[in-house]
């Protein structure tokens, strides 16, 4: 449609008061003495939609600058080393929270600052390092001079309220104040799932030799069948915008005839929201987690969309009466959402002000139960080492595997990928982010229009190209669009099309375990689980791009890497093996049998993060 000069002159009158808001804001905020922690105007997979109500409640966490990190990675490293004399003289928690106490200065001066802002509907709490505010959005508007909206990812749905523009602290608090979260972190977790009701219908070649029952993952790791009791013994399962059904574990537990007490529920049941969060991953965890470990004391923490991992174990797991000495984690989130560090050894280069910070703070909670006797286990991921990240799409795609899983819109594609270069830069078509925001579907039509004898196709399921022509066979041309050359040219793989592999974190991080997935073909025989050979599944794993590679690795990642030089095919120049590897630890992670809320049998892919857990 046409606009009217006059429309035209408004709009660009109200851009450019923007533009020097924009300015004038950051300018302010330095000057004005004001430290920027959050800088939010759009964010890539988001979209920011209405403001926040004045008088909506915003909740964040202020976590204070802690004392003795080093100190306290001494301590966990000794007691975690089977070869030091420390080896196994954990700290209690009540120590390592006393050794990493913010000072008593910081405490005064942030304390303070958040009571200048006096509001009866203000709740201010002090935990072990950090202060919990829930406050109304006008004024958190005016503590960290910002404006709060609505942010709804793209593809999940799931909505935040996040700061919008600039926000800041008073610069005097820039030594004191580590991190602020609930302001600009946009985590949506990924789930370690895989599942299917009918494996035979829905897979190409769903391998069914072993089935992951509770009897059979006893015989075959050779756990002893024990009624475990002990008032000193406990677990928990971390989960994040998901929950499971009471009548499906009570079910679960009938039919593989275990005997145990009820979990202990932390969190809301989120199953009764409209519309209901996750299940099956809860299910899984909880079904088997019991099953394999009956008579241990069971704690499910669940978390809401607004939490990751950070204010999981800060805010939630300091409530539980006691603390469990082991912790599932079937979570993660792409850690190039996290960090992206230019070379190692580094520090993380922040990619939104606070994101690092995140991760330091995590790996500290990490150590301090590392430290004090808890055991926190991570999946390591289900989509193989590179995990498809969407930005780039710049893994080689394997043309003879199509769809695994099922249910796409083709069966088989003789080329899933190519290159489309334009305003001078290669990008990968069609999955690429790059691509998807920016080709003309005039631009794509053509290409397909091309190449009809080969019956090319995007496939909406997939996002990737069917063709019943090879790559090299395609028809490759320029097209003109919006004054713009988009230039077709058969896939090679390069560096320079950006990075190949999404590491999952937390799984990443070298103060906890890592669990990787197998699948097992016979007695003492299991390998790598892998879509490729029949698996709902392939097991995440790879190496960090943030984390330095542990002592205790060197000499088994320099073997491996000598192995990989001898001759397997692999993608060059995009990971370091200086970096550390993950995982740590593998074991069957296909064709488990869970219960639903509808107690059909459902054949889920995964690992069991617990499975060896005896009393003290």
């Amino acid at each position: 449609s046409k606009r009217s000069p006059k429309m035209e002159s408004k709009r660009m009158g109200s851009l450019s008061l923007l533009l020097i808001f924009v300015f004038f804001s950051s300018c302010v905020s330095e000057s004005f003495g004001r430290k920027i922690i959050a800088d939010h105007f759009d964010k890539l997979g988001w979209k920011s939609e209405s403001h926040v109500h004045p008088h909506s409640t915003v909740k964040f966490t202020v976590f204070l600058k802690n004392s003795n990190v080093k100190e306290l990675k001494r301590i966990f490293e000794e007691v975690s080393d089977p070869s030091h004399s420390n080896y196994g003289k954990h700290k209690s928690m009540d120590e390592l929270n006393k050794l990493t106490n913010p000072s008593q200065k910081s405490w005064k001066k942030v304390e303070k600052w958040l009571r200048e802002m006096k509001e009866e509907n203000t709740e201010i709490e002090r935990k072990s390092s950090h202060f919990t505010v829930s406050t109304p959005a006008f004024v958190a508007e005016k503590l960290f001079q910002t404006r709060f909206k609505t942010w709804t990812h793209l593809s999940s749905g799931s909505s935040f309220v996040r700061t919008f523009g600039y926000a800041s602290i008073p610069k005097h608090l820039e030594e004191d104040i580590e991190l602020v979260s609930g302001l600009s972190e946009f985590h949506v977790p990924k789930k370690h799932l895989r599942k299917t009701f009918e494996p035979k219908s829905t897979r190409q070649n769903y391998y069914l030799g072993f089935n992951s029952t509770v009897k059979n993952l006893r015989e075959f790791y050779n756990i002893v069948d024990v009624n475990t009791q002990s008032n000193k013994t406990s677990q928990a399962v971390l989960a994040f915008n998901d929950f499971f059904s009471a009548n499906a574990l009570k079910h679960f537990l009938n039919v593989n005839n275990v005997s145990t007490v009820d979990p202990i529920v932390i969190g809301r049941n989120c199953l009764s929201d409209n519309p209901p969060c996750g299940e099956g991953e809860s299910d899984l965890d909880i079904q088997y987690m019991m099953g394999l470990a009956p008579g241990v004391r069971t704690y499910f923490i669940g978390n809401d969309n607004t939490s990751w991992v950070l204010e999981a174990l800060s805010n939630v797991l300091p409530t539980l009466p006691e603390q469990p000495q082991v912790i599932s984690i079937s979570y993660g989130s792409s850690e190039l959402h996290n960090c992206d560090p230019p070379s190692p050894p580094s520090s993380c280069t922040q990619t939104q002000l606070s994101n690092s910070k995140y991760v330091e703070l995590t790996d500290i909670w990490f150590m301090k139960l590392g430290a004090s006797g808890t055991t926190v286990l991570v999946s390591s991921g289900d989509d193989g080492s590179n995990g498809t990240p969407w930005e780039t799409a710049s893994c080689p795609l394997d043309n003879s595997v199509y769809a695994p899983d099922g249910g796409a819109q083709f069966n088989s594609s003789e080329c899933m990928q190519t290159i489309v270069n334009f305003n001078g830069t290669d990008y990968v078509f069609p999955m690429s982010y790059a691509v998807a925001s920016n080709l003309p579907d005039s631009v794509a039509a053509q290409f397909f229009s091309d190449n009809s004898g080969c019956d090319a196709q995007l496939d909406n399921i997939t996002m990737s190209l069917h063709t019943n022509c090879s790559c090299d066979t395609l028809s490759y041309k320029s097209y003109q669009a919006n004054s713009t050359t988009f230039v077709f040219k058969k896939f090679q793989y390069s560096p320079s099309l950006g990075k190949t592999y999404a590491q999952s974190w937390p799984a990443t991080s070298p103060y906890i375990t890592s669990v990787g997935a197998t699948t097992i073909w016979g007695p003492k025989n299991e390998s790598a689980a892998s879509s490729k050979i029949g698996a709902v599944i392939s097991s995440g794993g790879g190496f960090s791009n943030y984390y330095a590679i542990p002592r205790y690795q060197l000499k088994a990642v320099k073997l491996w890497d000598l192995q990989q030089n001898q001759g397997a095919n692999r993608v060059q120049g995009n990971y370091s093996i200086e970096y550390r590897g993950y995982p740590d630890i593998s074991l069957s992670g296909h064709n488990y049998l869970t219960f639903g809320s509808n107690l059909s049998v459902e054949h889920a892919g995964d690992r069991i993060r617990i499975v060896f857990i005896m009393p003290f």
